[in-house]
């Protein structure tokens, strides 16, 4: 009787994946690139407040700092005073007021307008040269001023007039190469309302059509510099970062408000019109009350829109980070 040797089991081969063609591997690895990026979450955009809330957190900001923002600003209006003649290009407000009333008589508020808007006119106009390039020099030396104290107010740090004025200017010539980025992103709106006031002056355009078709022009070229403006004003805050130079600041800011920058034009346009309806309603009551008081009080004013419209800007530039 023969006894049956049992069987041996054989091992199971490793099925072999079949090799991928060379040419194919870059497809491959695209496609798996793609279903990688595709089961990411995106990265969620970070969302700007209101406008509202974005004016009372500036203002918050000014507050937090305030006994070194009252000192800088103290110092800023005593020098346009004495260097810039700050009060010598005003008008003379009470002579006016009697002249309107002649055509105003039924209505002291129209009056007060009306005279609000001839004070506008003002903004920017200096008695001489001389008080031009002082009141430019201020500008570029007192927003150094005024973002330094709202960059260290904002970081929780005390600040001490000391360091504004000896650390504050430390960034000055790429601050000045930034705004002369600035000055440039300005041309095309410049250009484009000096060529419509050229042709509608010259009679060139007279009809309704040629009107529209030069003003159409003026208003592209218009949101074009806005449209530039939205990322290079955002420059002045990132330049005055330690060891940042210029190009960098733009390109920086051009990143920051890529895919946003409409709605940061939005919010940076808002800016003048709250300045225009707020000094309107202290203004044209003063006016109205006290006429001789109106240029003092239209000064003062003025003088605060610095670091006011400097604190909305910085703190617009935070929310975007």
């Amino acid at each position: 009787m023969t006894i049956a040797k049992p069987l041996k089991r054989t091992k199971k081969q490793p099925v072999k994946k079949a090799a991928v063609p060379k040419a194919a591997q870059p497809a491959k690895k695209a496609a798996q690139t793609a279903t990688a990026l595709a089961a990411t979450p995106a990265t969620p955009v970070v969302k700007l407040p209101n406008v509202f809330r974005l004016t009372r957190e500036s203002i918050g900001l000014i507050l937090s700092a305030r006994k070194v923002v009252f000192v800088v600003l103290a110092f800023y209006i005593i020098l346009q005073l004495l260097l810039a003649s700050g009060l010598t290009a005003s008008l003379d407000i009470s002579a006016l007021k009697d002249l309107l009333k002649e055509s105003f008589t039924d209505s002291t508020i129209l009056t007060g307008v009306t005279l609000y808007g001839v004070l506008l006119t003002t903004l920017g106009k200096s008695p001489s040269d001389v008080a031009s390039i002082y009141q430019s020099i201020f500008f570029v030396l007192f927003s150094l001023f005024f973002i330094y104290v709202l960059r260290q107010a904002h970081a929780g740090q005390k600040v001490s007039m000391a360091d504004v004025f000896y650390k504050a200017c430390a960034p000055l010539i790429q601050f000045l190469l930034v705004f002369g980025m600035i000055v440039i992103h300005l041309l095309p709106m410049i250009a484009a309302t000096f060529i419509y006031g050229a042709t509608i002056a010259s009679g060139i355009a007279v009809t309704l059509l040629e009107k529209v078709l030069w003003g159409s022009l003026v208003a592209g070229l218009t949101v074009w510099s806005l449209y530039l403006l939205a990322a290079s004003v955002m420059a002045l805050y990132i330049v005055t970062l330690p060891d940042m130079r210029p190009l960098r600041a733009l390109r920086s800011a051009k990143q920051l408000v890529r895919g946003r920058r409409w709605l940061v034009l939005r919010k940076l346009l808002f800016l003048p019109v709250f300045f225009l309806l707020a000094m309107a309603v202290i203004i044209v009551p003063t006016i109205i009350l006290a006429a001789s008081l109106t240029t003092v009080v239209f000064f003062l004013l003025v003088s605060l829109l610095l670091p006011l419209g400097h604190s909305y800007i910085f703190t617009l530039y935070r929310k975007l980070l």
